[in-house]
């Protein structure tokens, strides 16, 4: 994940912040809790927050972790804007620069890329779908290969995440 990227991102959740509803804190904490530690990361305090605003809802929590120069950034989101990862299917793609994979892992869709050049990718698992909302969990890592991406994001429990989104729709 390229800086600028990582920038967008957190300028994204900034102005989410803003509008999350204190009332809602709740839902959030739930998905907080599933940020675990990592064994040999340093992390720090997950954080979440949770919006409401009529047809447009989203709860999320996201957390990072750093081990020497490798960082990784985990996101648990409930809501619409998740709804986009619905469609995915099974397929590899792959150039000079980078890799996109689409497969089912232990019953989840999953979406991966990884950019060769900057040793970084994303693991994006569709944890749940219901009506006009969804839920993914994410995982961005930068300094790690495309197999130590997937091994991270599979050191958080998928079952339990999707139970926990469950719940709350």
């Amino acid at each position: 994940m390229t800086r600028k990227l990582k920038k967008e991102i957190f300028l994204v959740g900034v102005i989410c912040l803003a509008f999350a509803v204190s009332g809602l804190a709740a839902e959030y904490e739930q998905l907080t809790a599933l940020l675990h530690d990592l064994k040999g990361w340093k992390a720090d305090p997950a954080q979440g927050m949770a919006m409401d605003m009529g047809p447009t809802k989203m709860i999320n929590a996201t957390r990072q972790y750093q081990k020497g120069a490798a960082e990784i950034t985990a996101l648990l989101m409930k809501g619409n804007q998740a709804m986009a990862q619905g469609s995915m299917h099974a397929m590899k793609a792959e150039n000079g620069s980078g890799k996109v994979r689409l497969s089912t892992i232990d019953g989840f869709k999953v979406q991966s890329f990884y950019d060769k050049a900057e040793k970084s990718g994303a693991v994006v698992v569709l944890l749940s779908q219901h009506e006009d909302q969804g839920a993914i969990f994410t995982l961005g890592y930068e300094g790690l290969s495309e197999k130590q991406g997937l091994e991270m994001a599979r050191k958080f429990n998928w079952k339990k995440m999707k139970i926990a989104v469950d719940k709350l729709f």
